[in-house]
């Protein structure tokens, strides 16, 4: 059964039946799997060859599953399709961990309603700057400066100590 459609693809629920997916374009088909650990192996093995991606729902109920170590043997498992889990309470080290892994995070629609200051607790510079990768020496990557129109003016060197002076200013700091 097909649960949405969003940006080019097709969310479909666990229990819909492989066969029926025969001939669809793959990469387009996500499959969305409840926090059942045994589940979720389950659809990932029944599933790969025939969508191009899978999104875990995790629960408060599911933190012996969320280890790192869980998440990566599922990213393993996944093979070439995508991964993403959703994971309200992800803070930004298990982002930049899972990252690393090529897993996505996702936070649900009303994220932070009910608890503002977990919302807070995310620092999307943070995040940013320490999945970001530079051969220097100084730790600091290659950002290319646009114009409006999306033309190159400059190529500069950023820290996430400039990038948070860029979005706390608005104004490029480098």
């Amino acid at each position: 059964a097909v649960l949405a459609e969003s940006r080019g693809r097709v969310v479909i629920e666990a229990d819909t039946d492989p066969a029926e997916l025969i001939g669809l374009p793959i990469a387009r088909l996500i499959v969305r799997i409840g926090p059942d650990f045994v589940d979720a192996v389950d659809a990932i093995v029944r599933f790969r060859p025939f969508v191009g991606g899978f999104e875990l729902v995790w629960s408060d109920e599911t933190t012996t599953t969320r280890s790192l170590v869980t998440r990566r043997g599922l990213r393993r498992l996944a093979g070439d399709c995508d991964l993403a889990i959703e994971d309200p309470t992800a803070d930004a080290a298990t982002i930049t961990a899972l990252d690393a892994t090529g897993i996505d995070i996702i936070r649900p629609a009303g994220f932070g309603a009910a608890d503002p200051d977990l919302l807070d607790s995310i620092d999307p510079i943070e995040v940013i700057g320490t999945i970001m990768r530079s051969m220097r020496t100084d730790g600091r990557w290659p950002t290319v400066i646009c114009d409006e129109a999306g033309r190159a003016l400059s190529l500069v060197a950023s820290s996430p100590r400039s990038l948070r002076r860029t979005v706390m200013v608005g104004q490029a700091s480098f």
